[in-house]
């Protein structure tokens, strides 16, 4: 995919909805916003146990388990949970087929694990996404959608982050493999701005031939520039100004390749306040009018603000709020010492 996705805020994983080259040249950076995961089919409260959620996944799979909740939300209540949320990931598998086409085969990427590893710098799910990376396929034209190579580069930035020994020299082998199918490749062919405005964005997400073919071109640059960060002899400046000049894609001489940067906060602790607990808290099913209190006692509780969703295991609480204008979450852990102690994980504005 030529162009950097930024990742930014909690992912929701909404639906498997292939993301087509249009939406990307349309956008021209993508932003995927943080969404509250909602269930539209109902507005009662759901309570959720962790140890429960977990068993769904190992002996039902990943997708069952998000047809409950956001995965990641088990490790914002525990990052404990992380190891068994990584094996049901890649116990599942990735192979699937195509919303709109059932003919065509995807290969999804790990989108849990790569948020284990970008939110929490979990070691094991960037151990993961490194073995993930070395199985995958090089081609010219497949009868599946990978769709790593839609968003590649946020998946060397992880890599890079994490970077495994063999990391290099892989990515140095993969450059000359990619380099040598690029020659063999046809063009890829990019729609023009014209077309672009006369295409709806339904019919922009409709399976097309050309999403079978892989900008070959475009992913040699992608691994160099990645090579060109690590400062790796060989992929210089000028290599990189080289290759954007023999790019089919219109923007490729604005590129570059994502900034990284070292992992330093605790995704658990962006906002914390302690309190008595004052009311006997001590149940997370039963306790509702109680932690509602609680939240209007020390928080902005503005704006039709409601608890729709609870994860729990005991002692410890992700809960999910939505407001007329957005959503919050919150970790609550219920302490020995007669106090409350809160996390606000993250709050978004729509």
């Amino acid at each position: 995919m030529p162009i950097a996705s930024v990742v930014s805020g909690k992912l929701k994983k909404k639906e498997n909805m292939k993301i087509s080259y249009l939406i990307l040249l349309w956008c021209m950076t993508i932003n995927l916003v943080a969404q509250p995961y909602v269930n539209a089919s109902s507005d009662a409260l759901k309570i959720y146990n962790a140890i429960e959620l977990i068993s769904i996944g190992k002996n039902k799979g990943m997708h069952e388990l998000e047809k409950k909740v956001d995965p990641i939300d088990l490790a914002y209540l525990d990052i404990s949970y992380a190891p068994a949320l990584i094996d049901i990931e890649f116990k599942t598998g990735f192979l699937g087929r195509l919303h709109d086409n059932n003919k065509v085969k995807i290969y999804e990427t790990p989108k849990t694990t790569m948020e284990l590893a970008d939110k929490f710098n979990d070691k094991k799910a960037g151990a993961k996404l490194f073995g993930y990376y070395c199985k995958l396929p090089k081609f010219i034209k497949s009868d599946t959608i990978y769709y790593i190579y839609n968003n590649l580069d946020d998946y060397l930035k992880l890599l890079i982050r994490f970077k495994s020994p063999q990391l290099i020299e892989r990515l140095k082998n993969d450059y000359y493999d990619w380099s040598i199918l690029a020659k063999k490749a046809p063009k890829k062919n990019y729609p023009t701005l014209e077309e672009m405005r006369k295409t709806s964005f339904e019919e922009s997400l409709k399976f097309k031939p050309s999403d079978l073919y892989v900008d070959c071109n475009f992913i040699a640059l992608q691994i160099a520039s990645a090579l060109n960060s690590l400062k790796v002899t060989g992929f210089d400046d000028s290599l990189i100004e080289k290759l954007k000049t023999q790019q089919s894609w219109p923007y490729a001489s604005t590129y570059s390749f994502p900034k990284t940067f070292n992992f330093t906060s605790n995704p658990n602790n962006n906002w914390t306040k302690i309190i008595k607990n004052k009311t006997s808290i001590s149940n997370f099913k039963t306790d509702l009018k109680k932690i509602e209190k609680v939240l209007i006692d020390n928080f902005d509780y503005c704006c039709e603000s409601k608890i729709y969703e609870i994860i729990e295991d005991g002692l410890n609480a992700y809960i999910s709020v939505t407001r007329n204008n957005g959503s919050d979450y919150y970790r609550f852990e219920i302490r020995k010492d007669e106090t409350i102690k809160i996390d606000l994980i993250s709050s978004i504005i729509e």
